[in-house]
């Protein structure tokens, strides 16, 4: 079958083919709009490409001759555009200036024509090269190169990168390497070092075996040392003298010291009214040595091992409880190892019924469902017997909240004595008898027209406790600012409750806190002094005294 031309394959030549308008047939009244240039086929005779024209472009070319000659011959003027006019003058200024700036001699451009718009041409060959007009051959055009800092060091990065993968790709050639050879594959050694023999020196294990030797020797020796010393009591002495130290009753007090006896064997001799002799049998006595008295340890047990608190957080309780039970069954775990107890049967839930019992619980489902029903039932009644039987009582509740306030006070006891202004509103009175009670302290409270004077004993944490109450929570100053601080001291004003003393004595000097009303000064002197601390009285009513004064 012969070939089919491409124009022929529809049967007729596109030449061939009718056009509904032909250029003869322009009128000559159109307008005067330049006639559109082509880039494939210029206007000008001069732009003659190198390619060949087809007869298509010819025609179109008589054409336009025809045309032009048409209105010449008709003298069509194009009207002049005032705008070009204008463009065009300024062009020739603004060359002017510059050839005089730079002092060259500036060719001024083509001046544009009123009414013709010619755009350089772009003549491109087969191949899609730029050809010049003049010379015919290929041209470079010149590209804008980024000036912009930005633009500058993106452009220095991507030569970076293209020289960086130019070398990669090209490995080095050495001459004393094979070409076969490649620097960029990495050379690893074997994965494990070959194991070698380890010999051990003659005689390192008689002389480890002799040091254990004589290690357990030393250990009997120390073993039968301290039974010995057991059997006869050394120990247990020298324990007892060292726990329980020497003590003295504070009370006995006896009728001659000591250091008098020699002066005299009865206290009527120390009388010099009754003594003539008094002069020179205390002289007699008198020397130039210094007694210097035993010095006694502090009421405090020394034994007794200091523990210092210290606070966990959240987290660290956690992590303690998980490491804990992650010993407790290791340890349940190894006996399970070695025999000694019992592996625990499974824990078979509904859950896991199929997983646990498997070819089991598909013979007999209904027997199965009820047997893990039951022992689930059994694990539940366990479980709540156990909880029953740890539950405290209301009793043990109760013990087991006053031993938590409740403090040790064997050894000292913590004093705090507390001035208040007016102590007559009940509200204020039963709060502080109430608080004394409920952290169990001692004291005494007495109501005076110009001293109120609070006393309680405790330990530290009930004085911590009722020191709050005392100095910050009770609004002492009635329908004014009350003293938040808890040193009122340091506040201006009115001292409303005071904190005169806090310390430590050796014993309690009071029972329960109860209310005691004193009219006089003297009264309330003598009913501090029936208990042996009639000093309070005297510090309280002294720093009253003070305050009346500086007011």
């Amino acid at each position: 079958m012969a070939a089919v031309d491409r124009n022929d394959r529809n049967g007729y030549d596109k030449a061939d083919k009718p056009r509904k308008r032909r250029f003869e047939e322009v009128d000559s009244s159109a307008t005067s709009k330049p006639p559109r240039t082509s880039e494939a086929a210029p206007s000008s005779p001069a732009m003659v490409a190198p390619k060949a024209e087809t007869p298509q472009q010819e025609t179109f070319q008589q054409m336009m001759r025809k045309i032009e000659e048409r209105k010449k011959q008709m003298n069509i003027s194009t009207p002049t555009d005032p705008l070009l006019a204008k463009k065009a003058e300024l062009q020739a200024k603004i060359n002017g200036m510059l050839a005089g700036l730079s002092g060259k001699v500036i060719t001024p451009g083509p001046v544009l024509t009123p009414g013709v718009s010619r755009p350089t041409p772009l003549i491109l060959d087969a191949e899609g090269r730029t050809i010049d007009l003049k010379t015919g051959k290929a041209v470079t055009l010149e590209r804008i190169a980024p000036t912009l800092k930005a633009n500058v060091r993106d452009k220095r990065k991507d030569d970076v990168k293209v020289e960086a993968e130019k070398v990669r790709e090209e490995p080095v050639k050495n001459e004393n390497v094979p070409d076969f050879f490649d620097p960029r594959v990495e050379n690893k050694g074997p994965m494990r070092a070959r194991r070698t023999f380890n010999f051990h020196k003659p005689g390192e294990f008689i002389k480890v075996a002799a040091m254990n030797r004589s290690a357990m020797q030393l250990a009997r020796l120390q073993a039968e040392i301290s039974d010995q010393a057991k059997k006869t009591g050394i120990v247990s002495a020298a324990a007892l003298a060292r726990i329980a130290p020497k003590k003295y009753e504070a009370d006995a007090i006896p009728e001659v010291e000591w250091w008098d006896g020699p002066l005299a064997q009865n206290p009527e001799m120390l009388d010099p009214a009754t003594d003539p002799n008094f002069e020179e049998r205390i002289k007699s006595q008198i020397n130039s040595l210094i007694e210097h008295p035993v010095q006694l340890a502090a009421p405090i047990d020394k034994d007794k091992t200091v523990a210092l608190p210290m606070m966990l957080t959240t987290k660290e309780r956690k992590k303690l409880r998980r490491q804990g039970r992650r010993e407790k069954l290791k340890e349940e775990q190894e006996k399970q190892r070695l025999g000694l107890v019992a592996a625990p049967a499974p824990k078979v839930k509904m859950a896991n019924l199929m997983r646990v019992l498997g070819s089991e619980a598909v013979q007999d489902p209904t027997k199965v469902e009820a047997t893990v029903r039951a022992q689930i039932a059994k694990r539940r009644k366990v479980h709540e017997t156990t909880n029953a039987q740890r539950k405290l009582s209301t009793a043990e509740k109760r013990q087991k909240k006053i031993r938590k306030i409740k403090e040790d006070t064997n050894e000292e006891v913590h004093v705090a004595i507390y001035r208040v202004k007016d102590l007559s509103h009940p509200a204020k009175k039963y709060k502080v008898e109430t608080n004394a009670n409920q952290l169990f302290m001692t004291g005494i409270i007495v109501l005076n027209k110009d001293v109120n004077l609070v006393v309680v004993e405790g330990g530290p944490k009930q004085q911590k406790s009722f020191k709050g109450l005392m100095l910050r929570r009770i609004k002492w100053a009635d329908g004014k600012q009350s003293i938040e601080s808890e040193n009122p001291s340091a506040s201006s004003g009115p001292k409303h409750c005071e904190l005169l003393w806090e310390g430590t004595t050796k014993k309690r000097h009071f029972g329960q806190i109860k209310f005691k009303a004193c009219p006089t000064d003297v009264a309330a002197r003598d009913l501090l002094r029936k208990h042996g601390v009639e000093e309070y009285w005297d510090m309280a009513y002294g720093a009253a005294i003070l305050e009346s004064t500086d007011t």
